[in-house]
C-alpha cells in the first residue's frame, strides 16, 4: 500500500510538471529569454537564448487549470477517476467556457455534462437574458469606454489630474464590464443547454476589504488557487513551522495568521504571473499579495481561515 501511494504521488507530480511545463514554455519562455539576455547585457556579455514563435493554443490556461484540478481531486480520492476518455474530454473542453472560463470543478460540472437534459423553456429564457445582459455590458459599456481610456492614456501629460483619475476609474469599470460581460454570455450559452456554470463575479466593487474583493473577482480562479495551493501550503510542515515561529516571536494570534499571509504572497505572485509573464504582472501580483497578507495579519477575521484550513487537514 505504501509503495502504491508513492507511485500515485510520483505519477501525479509528473502529470502536473508536464502540463504546467507546456503552459510555462508557451507563455513564458520568451519573457524569460529576454530578461536573461538583458541581465547578461548589463554585465557586458552578449548571450542569445533564442525565441520561440509558436502560437498559443486557444484557452490553454483555463483548460490546463481545469484538468489539473481534476487530477488533484482524483489523487486525493475526492472524485473517482473517469474511465471514459470521451467524457473526460467533454469536461476539459466544454466549448462555452474554453476561452474565458469560469474554471470548472469536476464534481460540480461533470455530472451536468453527462446527464440527460430535456427541453425547458426557462433554460432558454434565463440563458437568453444572461446573454443579452452580457452583450450590453460588453458592447454598450466596455467598448464605449475604451475610446476615452485610450485618449487619456495615450497622452496623459496633456490632461489635468482629475481627468487621469477619471480615466483610471473608467478603466476599472471597463475591465469589469468586459470580463464579466463575457462570462455572462458564456453562462447564458451554457444555460441554454441546461448547464449551470458557477458565478465568476459577485459585485466586487462592494467588497469590504482587499481579501473580500478577491473572493468576488474571478471567483473560479481564486477558488482554484485556494483549494489546490493556499490551503495545502498553510497546512504543510512549512506552514506549521512558520506558525510556531510566529507564535514565539509575535504571539499566538500573529502566529496563526502568518502561514496564511505567507501562502497568500505566493498565491498572488502566481496569479500575477498567470495573467502574463511580464514585469507589470509580477509587480501586480506582489502588490496585492502584500495588501492581502497585511490584511490577514491585522484583521481578526483570520480565524475563519484557520477553521477552513483545519477542516482541509
Amino acid at each position: 500500500k505504501k509503495r502504491c501511494k508513492s507511485r500515485r504521488k510520483a505519477l501525479m507530480i509528473g502529470i502536473l510538471v508536464f502540463n504546467f511545463g507546456i503552459l510555462a514554455v508557451l507563455k513564458y519562455y520568451n519573457f524569460f529569454a529576454e530578461s536573461m539576455e538583458a541581465l547578461f547585457a548589463s554585465i557586458g556579455l552578449t548571450v542569445s537564448l533564442g525565441h520561440i514563435g509558436l502560437l498559443l493554443p486557444l484557452g490553454i490556461s483555463f483548460y490546463t487549470f481545469q484538468s489539473m484540478g481534476y487530477v488533484l481531486d482524483v489523487y486525493r480520492e475526492k472524485v473517482p477517476a473517469e474511465r471514459n476518455v470521451g467524457k473526460l474530454a467533454l469536461f476539459v473542453s466544454f466549448f462555452p467556457q474554453i476561452i474565458q472560463g469560469p474554471i470548472g470543478v469536476y464534481d460540480q460540472l461533470a455530472h451536468q455534462l453527462y446527464d440527460e437534459h430535456k427541453y425547458h423553456f426557462d433554460n432558454i429564457r434565463f440563458g437568453a437574458q444572461l446573454i443579452l445582459w452580457g452583450f450590453f455590458k460588453k458592447l454598450v459599456i466596455a467598448d464605449r469606454a475604451v475610446g476615452m481610456i485610450h485618449t487619456v492614456a495615450g497622452a496623459y501629460t496633456d490632461y489635468a489630474g482629475t481627468y487621469v483619475l477619471l480615466a483610471a476609474l473608467v478603466y476599472a469599470l471597463q475591465l469589469y464590464a468586459d470580463f464579466s460581460g463575457g462570462i455572462d454570455i458564456i453562462r447564458g450559452a451554457a444555460e441554454l443547454l441546461g448547464i449551470d456554470l458557477p458565478e465568476n463575479f459577485r459585485r466586487p466593487f462592494f467588497a469590504a476589504s482587499i481579501a473580500d474583493y478577491w473572493r468576488r473577482w474571478h471567483i473560479s480562479l481564486g477558488v482554484w488557487f485556494r483549494t489546490y495551493l493556499l490551503y495545502p501550503l498553510v497546512a504543510s510542515r512549512a506552514g506549521i513551522g512558520l506558525a510556531k515561529v510566529g507564535k514565539r516571536l509575535f504571539g499566538a494570534k500573529a502566529g496563526r495568521a502568518m502561514p496564511g499571509a505567507a501562502a497568500s504572497m505566493v498565491v498572488f505572485l502566481l496569479i500575477g504571473v498567470w495573467h502574463g509573464f511580464y514585469w507589470n504582472a509580477v509587480l501586480y501580483g506582489l502588490w496585492f499579495g502584500l495588501l492581502t497578507a497585511a490584511g490577514m495579519l491585522l484583521d481578526p477575521q483570520f480565524r475563519k481561515i484557520r477553521k477552513r484550513v483545519t477542516a482541509h487537514r
